[in-house]
């Protein structure tokens, strides 16, 4: 329930999936699953934590497959590219 408000809050879709648990146990699997920086912020911030700007593209077997930086300029259409990749390889064409 925490999560699905925290996701509607950002108006995320349906496709988008968010993880909890213990903070270590997410801080490793964003820094060696992800190969992604997060760290804490101070106390008097409105974000709890300080986390990359890159995307993480992870298939279906939860294979990380590709990075993006979010800012880029052509990071949507090449995160778009690559999604359609995967549905192709899934379907085994």
């Amino acid at each position: 329930e925490v999560l699905r408000r925290y996701a509607d809050g950002w108006q995320a879709g349906p496709r988008w999936l968010f993880a909890t648990g213990e903070r270590a146990a997410i801080w490793e699997l964003v820094r060696k699953g992800f190969l992604m920086a997060v760290e804490a912020t101070p106390e008097d911030t409105t974000s709890p934590i300080l986390h990359s700007n890159r995307f993480a593209l992870v298939d279906g077997q939860g294979r990380l497959r590709a990075t993006y930086i979010a800012f880029e300029e052509d990071a949507l259409d090449r995160i778009l590219a690559d999604l359609r990749n995967l549905e192709r390889e899934a379907k085994g064409s």
